[in-house]
């Protein structure tokens, strides 16, 4: 039975959908496709000036493109569980580097999410907030 099932598999997943393949071809030809590419773009250049211009001092300088996600150093004297529950206390869900990522102190930090955020205003909100959160001390210690 496994054979057979891998052959049918082979057999029926060698190419793409043609439905799929077709509306891709549409979207190409009527230059839908390179439209919405560049509103892509548009929108992760205007959400990473407002990060930068929120965080700017807690920001390592970026000669990349833009996109959807940016690197927050934990600054120093700050520990992760203390920021990720801070923010959660906030309303903002932060999440650390995974448990079993293995990284060095000096490279530890969160992943910003620009993407997720519906609107701009929303996005800026939790941004001023992060901020907020990284100018006080730290309030929580675990014991």
């Amino acid at each position: 039975f496994r054979d057979r099932a891998i052959n049918a598999v082979r057999a029926t997943g060698w190419m793409a959908v043609p439905l799929m393949a077709e509306v891709v071809a549409r979207l190409i030809t009527s230059g839908d496709l390179a439209r919405q590419a560049r509103m892509k773009r548009d929108k992760a250049t205007l959400r990473n000036t407002i990060v930068r211009r929120v965080l700017k001092e807690w920001l390592p300088p970026s000669d990349s493109a833009p996109g959807f996600h940016i690197w927050l150093p934990l600054p120093a004297g700050r520990t992760m569980n203390a920021l990720v529950t801070q923010a959660a206390q906030a309303g903002i869900t932060l999440a650390p580097p995974g448990s079993l990522q293995r990284m060095p102190t000096e490279h530890l930090g969160i992943r910003l999410c620009l993407g997720a955020p519906a609107t701009e205003e929303t996005l800026e909100r939790a941004l001023i907030e992060i901020r907020r959160i990284l100018e006080m001390a730290e309030a929580i210690s675990f014991v």
